[in-house]
């Protein structure tokens, strides 16, 4: 009568350990996804996004830039000098 009582009460104790078990592993994922989740918010985001509308405006002052740097003298030999 002990043996079928002590069986008893190891498969109680095998289906308890299992079903907490089961519960540690969901807590698991969800401790995982919140610090995956903070992790990725750790991450730079660009503070300005590059648009079409801005590759415009840099084409457009990198021309200024060489219309200016065109008219200003030559003075590359005086400094050489």
């Amino acid at each position: 009568m002990h043996t079928s009582r002590g069986a008893q009460v190891v498969s109680k104790n095998k289906h308890e350990r299992r079903k907490a078990a089961a519960e540690a592993e969901g807590l698991l994922v969800e401790e995982r996804l919140n610090f995956e989740a903070w992790r990725d918010s750790l991450e730079t985001v660009p503070t300005i996004k590059v648009s079409p509308s801005c590759s415009a405006t840099r084409r457009l002052m990198r021309r200024a830039c060489v219309a200016l740097v065109a008219s200003c003298p030559d003075t590359r030999g005086e400094l050489l000098s």
